[in-house]
């Protein structure tokens, strides 16, 4: 019988899973995997890995030669190493679909509470030191600009639904012909979304492209005081990049 590990999960139950593998002949088996050596000893007898997060490196394929499919949950797969995979005949899955919703309407959530310090504002009135105007003066979002890096399905589901919210929506996605755009998106490089936005919202997976993209050269490009004081960083230069 053909087993699939769940190297680990964070679900209260796996039942949904379980009954789709097992109604085609396939036995779930259940890890808590974190590390390759955990991965290596759940893996000895299983034929494919369903991961959340686990790290899935090219010593953990070496040792498990039977291996033939790692599949993620979720959209992203850089916690797995492709080319080792590709290198040792191993298949690589996704679920390109997870959580498109959820994450776009998340990111607008966000966005909002941000641009409305409902942080702030919530911390004042737990402190009894609310006031109105303890953030200073807000902007409305319907004058606002919202810059989206990369337009893909979690992107142009950003934009989507916060077309109606913000005055405009532009977007940088060198992957995607002129036709690719939604109508009511502009197009724009990087450096002029920094530019023109007054907030950005960055939907890229992580790869070696992206890894780094959005640093202090290109932040220095975004206009002074669109976001109220207390939210930006205090300081000038940042050890890390955002991406």
């Amino acid at each position: 019988m053909t087993r699939v590990l769940y190297t680990e999960h964070d679900y209260p139950d796996v039942n949904l899973e379980r009954g789709v593998l097992e109604a085609a002949g396939i036995e779930l088996v259940l890890g808590k995997c974190k590390t390759d050596d955990a991965l290596i000893a759940a893996g000895k007898d299983v034929d494919a890995f369903l991961i959340q997060y686990a790290p899935v490196t090219e010593r953990v394929i070496v040792e498990l030669p039977q291996l033939g499919l790692v599949s993620r949950i979720g959209a992203g797969f850089d916690t797995v190493d492709i080319a080792a995979c590709a290198k040792h005949g191993v298949w690589v899955a996704n679920s390109p679909d997870y959580g498109v919703g959820e994450v776009a309407t998340h990111a607008l959530s966000l966005a909002l509470a941000l641009v409305r310090n409902v942080t702030g504002f919530n911390r004042d009135v737990k402190a009894g030191t609310w006031h109105y105007l303890s953030s200073g003066s807000l902007r409305r979002a319907s004058e606002m600009t919202l810059g989206i890096v990369g337009l893909g399905r979690i992107g142009k589901r950003m934009a989507h639904i916060s077309r109606n919210t913000f005055k405009r929506v532009v977007a940088c996605d060198p992957y995607l012909i002129d036709g690719d755009f939604p109508a009511y998106v502009e197009r724009a490089d990087l450096g002029a979304l920094f530019e023109q936005s007054d907030v950005v919202s960055l939907h890229t997976p992580l790869n070696d492209e992206t890894r780094g993209m959005i640093d202090e050269r290109v932040l220095r490009r975004m206009q002074r005081g669109i976001v109220p004081g207390q939210y930006l960083p205090r300081r000038r230069r940042h050890d890390r990049p955002f991406a």
